[in-house]
């Protein structure tokens, strides 16, 4: 997904995110952020689902993850002053995904979540690994419900690290991770 080619919209939604990690320094991992989709669970009662929770495993070499509320000066600010982004996107009735979007004075805007995971260990060489559990819910899951054509959904998953990358502009991304379809109607 070419996300700076897309106009992006951040709903302020609440975030409910537990992390489970561990640090381990003599556990080694690649440096490099890896995502991986572990499962969903659907919240709501027997009509409809009001909620879901996403869990994403993680894993990090050096430890160096996660963003503190003091980090509003660059390289911290725009897209980089989140560090979990979940993009939803609708399946259409030929098979195909389009992004799930609203108007907002007569403008499509993207339904992205942003997210700010806080700083995961005070030591930056430990390797970290742990489960995300990301809430998606409120006003924003009520409108993404309310577009969808076949209520059969599904979500693209990334996430930044502290490390700023060779160029000195950018945050090093993780993996991208599509989960499978999600019904939510």
């Amino acid at each position: 997904m070419n996300i700076s080619a897309k106009i992006r919209f951040f709903f302020i939604i609440p975030l409910v995110c537990a992390v489970f990690s561990s640090c381990d320094p003599t556990e080694k991992f690649p440096r490099e952020i890896f995502l991986e989709y572990v499962g969903c669970q659907h919240f709501g009662d027997e009509t409809r689902t009001t909620e879901l929770n996403l869990q994403v495993r993680f894993q990090k070499g050096d430890g160096n993850l996660g963003l503190e509320k003091k980090d509003t000066l660059p390289p911290y600010v725009g897209k980089y002053a989140h560090n979990l982004y979940v993009y939803a996107f609708d399946k259409d009735e030929d098979g195909t995904y389009k992004p799930i979007q609203i108007e907002i004075a007569g403008h499509p805007i993207d339904i992205v979540f942003p997210y700010q995971i806080p700083i995961l260990t005070t030591n930056p060489k430990s390797s970290l690994k742990g489960i995300l559990d990301i809430r998606v819910r409120g006003l924003s899951f009520d409108r993404m419900q309310a577009v969808s054509k076949q209520g059969v959904i599904r979500f693209e998953i990334y996430m930044y690290s502290r490390d700023v990358m060779p160029n000195g502009d950018d945050l090093e991304q993780s993996n991208i991770i599509t989960t499978p379809d999600i019904r939510i109607k």
